[in-house]
């Protein structure tokens, strides 16, 4: 399907970029991690290739905010494309001598280029999935400060005088109402995002009906799974949301316990195991 593999190495101010033609990958170039810069990245892939952007595959590596820019143009542009998540693509390359931007552009590129049967495209977020991933590492800032301010207290009791105490724990108080209360309007504010498109309410309201599944743990898998949409079958879902276990042996020698795979989401772990 895909005739053209491009690797590109995202930074907050710049892109690196290779691509592959002729069974070796080539570096193309430094652009900014800008509009004009990914136009100018296309003028010059262009140059390499006789196939529509169409059949292009590019692949990215994950970097958060930084990313997300490209991600939107080639969407716009109809260039097939894959964000990555840079540990996947990492593991997967082995040792490496060194590390530098031009050959991380590369290596991606050729992670691309050998798993060409079988990677598939991305598909954007829509934004209430955005939405709900950052009202949700908001809640989870929240959380924490909410859980250190409750036992900030524990370790210094003993030296402090009664009249010193007392004022802290007034402190404390003071401050875990107030993250409280700012807890409850963030997760007020998750499950109004919830309700607003048909398809996610639908997936909310069947993912709790397992038993153990709150508001708040089917808001972050519709989030991180942009809506179940990620995933090919229910393995794959399994896999990511840390609740597969693999096999941890040799022939017939077991080497411990099974173990789920260091790839899935460690949020959605977390939650999973409180």
């Amino acid at each position: 399907m895909y005739k053209f593999f491009i690797g590109v190495d995202v930074s907050k101010s710049w892109i690196d970029v290779a691509y592959r033609v002729t069974g070796k990958t080539n570096y193309l170039g430094r652009f900014p991690n800008s509009k004009e810069g990914f136009e100018q990245m296309v003028d010059g892939l262009g140059k390499h290739t006789g196939q529509a952007p169409s059949v292009w595959f590019v692949c990215l590596e994950n970097t958060g905010s930084y990313s997300k820019p490209l991600c939107r143009w080639l969407w716009g542009r109809n260039i097939p494309y894959r964000e990555e998540m840079p540990l996947r693509i990492s593991k997967s390359m082995g040792l490496s001598r060194g590390k530098s931007d031009k050959y991380d552009a590369k290596d991606i590129c050729t992670y691309a280029y050998q798993r060409r049967d079988e990677i598939q495209a991305d598909v954007p977020d829509n934004g209430d999935c955005t939405k709900l991933r950052k009202l949700l590492s908001r809640r989870a800032f929240l959380v924490s400060k909410k859980k250190a301010t409750i036992n900030s207290l524990a370790n210094h009791k003993p030296d402090l005088d009664a009249d010193t105490y007392a004022l802290f724990k007034q402190h404390n108080e003071q401050l875990v109402e107030l993250l409280s209360r700012q807890i409850a309007e963030i997760e007020e504010r998750i499950k109004e995002t919830v309700k607003q498109d048909k398809e996610i309410k639908e997936n909310d309201q069947l993912g709790r009906s397992v038993i153990g599944v709150g508001p708040i743990i089917s808001a972050s898998i519709i989030a991180f799974s942009s809506n179940y949409s990620r995933f090919n079958n229910s393995r794959e879902m399994a896999s990511y949301l840390s609740i597969a276990p693999y096999p941890n042996q040799s022939g017939t020698s077991r080497k411990g316990k099974d173990k789920v795979h260091p790839f899935g989401n460690k949020f959605i772990k977390s939650l999973l195991s409180n």
